[in-house]
């Protein structure tokens, strides 16, 4: 009886070992942040609670997302998104520069997007 416990506990310690061991040599690739490439500038989505926007702050569409890529990959060209979905509304704020910050509109949220100047 002894043997097989002396066995067993080795053998656990074992399989332990190699499920740890193996999830250390993989390469683990961190998504950039949410961005969206509009008129020859990336803009970075804000949290949606970074700062609250109502409809009525809105002032007009000036367009839509037009392609979604991979979150581990930097859009390049014009209405290319690493979030939200093709189809996304995107809006001017009122009283704001289009150059400095766009919203868009995801499933009846407003999130901000500031250009990477700011």
């Amino acid at each position: 009886m002894w043997l097989n416990k002396k066995t067993l506990v080795f053998f656990l310690i074992t399989l332990i070992l190699m499920v740890g061991c193996s999830n250390k040599s993989k390469i683990t690739k961190y998504d950039l942040p949410p961005m969206i490439f509009w008129k020859d500038t990336i803009y970075y989505v804000q949290d949606k609670n970074y700062e609250s926007i109502k409809e009525e702050q809105i002032d007009k569409k000036i367009g839509e997302i037009t392609k979604v890529i991979d979150g581990t990959e930097t859009p390049k060209s014009h209405g290319i998104a690493n979030i939200f979905k093709e189809g996304s509304n995107i809006f001017t704020l009122k009283g704001k520069k289009s150059e400095e910050i766009i919203v868009i509109q995801y499933e009846n949220e407003y999130y901000i997007a500031l250009s990477k100047s700011k």
